[in-house]
């Protein structure tokens, strides 16, 4: 299995992204075959993670495994720093070097969270 160096893209990562990618790339080769961490726009913090997910083959990606892999995260960081979305998707866009080209992601002015298959875990951030 090959994994992509998530913090070299074309702009500087965010504070979200260099906390969280860590954590996800521990569990990248269970569940996981690629993984890109944005913030996106949330009316109520002003942003929130989304975790945009390459399932691995055979994975089953529904709001179940969603769900395992948030609480994993609540497990494991402070309730703020867990993913308040989740999207999988078939493939993620990389550079000929293999690194995620995080702006080629979602085209330029669409809301990620529209589409279909997020699952929004916004209300089950909790503090514990």
């Amino acid at each position: 299995m090959r994994v992509v160096d998530l913090y070299s893209t074309m702009e500087p990562p965010t504070l979200l992204d260099i906390v969280y990618v860590r954590y996800f790339l521990t569990i990248v080769a269970i569940v996981l075959a690629q993984v890109a961490v944005l913030a996106v726009p949330d009316e109520i913090r002003e942003e929130e993670v989304m975790a945009c997910i390459v399932p691995m083959a055979g994975v089953t990606a529904d709001a179940t495994l969603a769900q395992r892999l948030f609480e994993w995260c609540m497990d494991k960081l402070a309730y703020f720093k867990a993913p308040g979305w989740i999207l999988f998707v078939p493939s993620l866009p990389t550079t000929g070097t293999q690194k995620v080209q995080k702006t080629q992601i979602f085209p330029r002015g669409e809301d990620p969270r529209r589409r279909p298959g997020a699952v929004d875990l916004r209300a089950r951030k909790k503090r514990r």
